[in-house]
C-alpha cells in the first residue's frame, strides 16, 4: 500500500515538472543560483567544513515560501556503509532521533532522475510536531559516481486538510526538480 502511494506520489509529479534551467557551479558542487522559485541558500562555512570531514560530504540546499519547504543535498563517500538500504535506514534513524515524535507515515523504492539519468533509491516520509506546528520530511538516498547522493525536503504540513495534498505534491516536485540540477560529483 505504502508503495502504491510513493509511487503515485512520484507519477504525479513528474507530469508537473518543468524543463532545467542550465547549471551553474556553486561551491564545489554543480546547481544552479534558483531553481524556480526555489533560492539556493548558503551554509556557514564552519557548516560545510564540518560536512567535508564526514565522508568527504559536498552540501548544498534550497528554500521556497511555498509551505515554508527546504530541500538538502548530500553528495558522500559510501564509506563505512557499502550498502544501500543500510545508509537509508541509517539516515532514517537519524531523522527519528533528531525530531521527538516522529514518525514514518511511507516508505519505498523510488527511482529519481539525478545527473540526467533515472537513479534506484529509497524514499520515506516523515511526520512530526513541534509545538502547534506540523512537519513533514522526505528522504531519499540513492547512489551516484561511485558516492551516495542523499536528498531531504521538509515543509510546514497546512492546517487545512484540503491543502495537505498540494503541500506533499509541491515538496516532492521541489524535491525532483533539484535531484534533477545535480551533476556528476568531481572526482
Amino acid at each position: 500500500m505504502r508503495y502504491l502511494l510513493i509511487t503515485a506520489i512520484l507519477a504525479m509529479t513528474a507530469l508537473f515538472s518543468a524543463n532545467s534551467p542550465a547549471q551553474e557551479s556553486v561551491s564545489d558542487t554543480c546547481a544552479p543560483a534558483e531553481i524556480e522559485r526555489l533560492q539556493a541558500v548558503q551554509f556557514p562555512e564552519e557548516m560545510r567544513d564540518a560536512n567535508r570531514k564526514y565522508r568527504n560530504t559536498q552540501l548544498f540546499g534550497y528554500n521556497a515560501s511555498e509551505f515554508k519547504t527546504a530541500v538538502t543535498v548530500y553528495i558522500y563517500d559510501k564509506e563505512p556503509v557499502r550498502d544501500l538500504r543500510q545508509e537509508f535506514l541509517g539516515s532514517g534513524s537519524e531523522v527519528v532521533r533528531t525530531h521527538a515524535g516522529t514518525e514514518s507515515a511511507m516508505r519505498g523504492p523510488a527511482k529519481f532522475t539525478v545527473a540526467g539519468k533515472s537513479r534506484d533509491g529509497w524514499l520515506e516520509l516523515f511526520l512530526w510536531s513541534e509545538g502547534e506546528t506540523d512537519f513533514a520530511s522526505f528522504l531519499w538516498i540513492g547512489e551516484l559516481s561511485g558516492k551516495y547522493i542523499k536528498i531531504r525536503t521538509t515543509y510546514i504540513r497546512p492546517e487545512q486538510d484540503d491543502q495537505t495534498g498540494s503541500a506533499m505534491r509541491y515538496a516532492v516536485t521541489a524535491m525532483r526538480s533539484v535531484a534533477s540540477h545535480v551533476c556528476e560529483p568531481k572526482s
